[in-house]
């Protein structure tokens, strides 16, 4: 009954807001790929917790402006060294995303509910960011072998699980 209302209160509020769209981006069981182009290995933000009943935390914050750049620099190097394909179209639809948000905000990737499903020293020695960045740089270079090598999951995969989405309030 109430799953019901929800989906039709959502139905009415879209048919008045047709433009609007998803501040907050999420994937179940898993991170996508695309997602880690985003941020960069120093924004990385790891805390295992307090073990009292604090939750461990890992995520990234990353400036629009700089965001925006990375996916622009990403797909540049995917388009020549690949055919089209999931990885390139998830790319240009989270570029697409982007475009909607003021250029000041931040990008906020966080893993989420995952960081209670996975071991401490899983999440401590996560570093999928960097490894994404080191995989597109490979490309570049024209070494897919290598790239193939530093991308956690498969290109058209993910790593597991988390949220992404811009946030203007910090």
């Amino acid at each position: 009954m109430l799953r019901r209302q929800a989906a039709q209160d959502y139905e009415r509020w879209l048919a008045i807001n047709p433009d609007a769209r998803p501040w907050i981006r999420t994937a179940t069981w898993q991170v996508p790929i695309n997602w880690f182009v985003l941020v960069a290995d120093e924004e990385r933000e790891y805390d295992k917790g307090d073990g009292v009943g604090g939750p461990p935390v890992l995520r990234y914050r990353t400036p629009m402006v700089q965001a925006r750049r990375r996916v622009a620099r990403g797909l540049r190097a995917l388009k020549e060294a690949m055919d089209e394909g999931p990885l390139i179209d998830g790319l240009v639809d989270v570029g697409r995303w982007l475009e909607e948000f003021h250029p000041r905000s931040l990008v906020e990737l966080d893993y989420g509910g995952l960081v209670h499903a996975l071991p401490a020293g899983a999440l401590e020695d996560d570093h999928s960011a960097a490894d994404v960045a080191e995989g597109i740089a490979a490309l570049r270079r024209g070494d897919g072998e290598a790239a193939g090598r530093r991308t956690p999951g498969s290109w058209s995969g993910g790593v597991p699980c988390g949220t992404c989405g811009p946030r203007t309030d910090l």
